[in-house]
């Protein structure tokens, strides 16, 4: 079985270490609970910097890479996973047919799956990948369950244009690194678009993902997310949008959060452009992006649809 095809199913959804969703990529249908916090001068800027982590979480959960470039942007989490679709051989698909045990260069990984046809990836294949102190040298040791079923497929898989749609759930999936322990569970729906390569489209969705790290534990709810990313320009543009449900250890009630204005942005540049609206309890916080130097962050602690005040800062003082 190929190594890197499996890990690039993997996470992806590891990304789900902090996401969310607007409704954009279908969301799911469980019930969230309602906003609860209330936003003020105090906590806007903490709330804000949570839910753009869950925000742009989101959008990593449907981020996948080829060894050739992104085909739908930049790392998930800590993973840095390569997606190998495009080349996948006759062999490696017949190897997924039984139960297989692989190594890493130290762990293993077990794969079963049940495929319709053994020369073809094809909808309604499933996978069940477990993992055991499977270390590739990354950086990172992974453990846990990774179920993922093909939904639909068309296009040219091996020429790298095609449309393609998993859905996964995590078990206790665990990605530790010197830094972080990181834990997930939960489901994702992945949508990935490349007939217009090197324009690339990607969408997640989910009902409920919750991730446990060093230093919080987050839940997502109805939540879903789009990007794009054209790797056939330089500076290589980008633009992502997300919304949903955030239950976090870093706050101390709920809040709900969009995008009003989708983030667009090139390379590894923050964005220059885009808004992030989050939403609590007759209250907001609204992050602006100013260029991708600078942001503002409007505040309304009473509901009443006008800014109460604004706080400005850059974007590298935001993230750190």
């Amino acid at each position: 079985m190929n190594r890197l095809f499996l890990l690039g199913l993997i996470c992806t959804a590891m990304a789900a270490c902090g996401g969310g969703g607007d409704g954009l990529a279908g969301g799911g249908t469980s019930p969230a609970p309602a906003a609860g916090l209330k936003i003020d001068s105090a906590n806007a800027v903490v709330v804000s910097k949570a839910s753009y982590d869950a925000a742009a979480g989101s959008v990593e959960v449907g981020t996948l890479l080829t060894d050739a470039g992104p085909i739908a942007a930049a790392p998930a989490g800590s993973m840095k996973a390569a997606q190998q679709f495009s080349k996948l051989t006759s062999d490696d698909i017949q190897q997924a047919l039984i139960p297989v045990t692989e190594d890493c260069l130290s762990g293993s990984y077990t794969v079963d799956a049940t495929l319709a046809n053994p020369f073809a990836i094809s909808a309604g294949d499933s996978f069940n990948i477990v993992f055991n102190q499977c270390d590739e040298g990354l950086g990172e040791v992974l453990n846990g369950t990774l179920d993922f079923t093909i939904d639909t497929i068309s296009g040219d898989l091996a020429g790298g244009m095609y449309e393609l749609q998993v859905s996964m759930n995590l078990t206790d999936f665990q990605v530790t690194t010197e830094a972080d322990v990181v834990t997930s569970n939960g489901d994702a729906t992945v949508v990935l678009d490349t007939t217009n390569n090197p324009l690339v489209l990607a969408s997640a969705s989910g009902n409920s993902l919750s991730t446990d790290s060093n230093a919080s534990s987050d839940t997502l709810s109805n939540f879903s997310s789009s990007q794009s990313v054209n790797a056939g320009l330089d500076p290589m543009p980008f633009s992502w949008s997300a919304g949903g449900t955030l239950d976090t250890t870093r706050l101390t009630d709920t809040v709900t959060y969009s995008t009003p204005v989708t983030f667009e942005g090139f390379d590894l540049d923050y964005p220059y452009v885009g808004e992030l609206l989050v939403a609590g309890d007759s209250s907001s916080a609204r992050l602006v992006a100013i260029d991708s130097v600078n942001i503002r962050i409007d505040i309304d602690s009473d509901g009443d649809g006008a800014v109460d005040e604004s706080i400005e800062t850059t974007w590298a003082e935001f993230n750190n």
